[in-house]
């Protein structure tokens, strides 16, 4: 075992996801309460304690909810960019770090490195975390697939965690007001089953070996309508044998070892 990829929670009520090498563990984004982080942890057989680092991919509350006050409590580093730092309080943390859209930084066994993306909170990022030889990306809350340089990232991994938020006919005909709908399919929202499975087509390589489907929407979404999008993204790349998980609010997703 080299890194274990293990989310904790995914959705718009909070997400969390578990990275663990062979001395260490970063926790990408604490968006449940301190209490449910904890609980999440204890459920997959890791200690709060034992985290070296949570690092933010922005400021909103569904990816920030239980951060400063898990970090203040327990001592553990925070990393966040100055976007979304003031909000952490960071006065009270024993370890804040800042550190800029684009910017590549190491913790302990893992080499990190962010990109930003576009979405309606400022200096959103997706995080590329590597170690031992094994490179893993988390890519949510972004509004569209366009960048040429986030798809040549994601080229280059052995596991992606990538959003599939909403189906847009699913969108279009639910309960949300015009303007929540509006800012969901706005370029600075969030990734349709559509978008990212053309994404996912065109980023396949033969070193991916594994998918998790994140950031579902209960209300605009379905699982078996991400999974039919992801299924005829792999076959379209020549990746049918690709494991695929989709991750879910309410339990942590069956964790990947590579």
């Amino acid at each position: 075992m080299s890194l274990v990829l293990q989310p904790l929670a995914s959705g718009s009520l909070g997400n969390a996801t578990l990275i663990r090498g062979k001395q260490g563990s970063l926790l990408i984004d604490a968006g449940l309460s301190k209490k449910r982080l904890v609980e999440r942890l204890q459920q997959v057989g890791h200690r709060a304690e034992n985290i070296q680092a949570v690092l933010l991919t922005h400021w909103h509350k569904d990816h920030t909810r239980g951060a400063g006050l898990l970090c203040r409590r327990l001592g553990i580093p925070l990393y966040a960019t100055p976007a979304c730092m003031p909000a952490q309080k960071p006065e009270l943390l024993k370890h804040p770090h800042t550190f800029s859209p684009g910017e590549s930084f190491e913790i302990a066994e893992f080499q990190i490195e962010t990109h930003l993306l576009p979405h309606d909170a400022p200096e959103t990022v997706a995080f590329f975390i590597e170690a031992h030889d094994i490179r893993i990306g988390i890519v949510t809350d972004l509004g569209h697939s366009l960048d040429p340089d986030l798809h040549a990232k994601l080229q280059d991994l052995d596991g992606l965690l990538l959003e599939f938020n909403h189906d847009e006919e699913m969108l279009n005909k639910g309960p949300y007001p015009p303007f929540l709908k509006e800012r969901i399919l706005s370029n600075q929202g969030h990734l349709s089953n559509t978008q990212a499975g053309s994404l996912l087509e065109r980023s396949l390589t033969p070193r991916h070996r594994v998918l998790f489907a994140a950031h579902l929407s209960k209300t605009n979404n379905h699982p078996s309508l991400a999974r039919k999008q992801i299924q005829q993204s792999c076959e379209k790349a020549a990746r049918s044998d690709l494991e695929v998980r989709l991750c879910t609010q309410d339990q942590p997703a069956k964790a990947f070892w590579f």
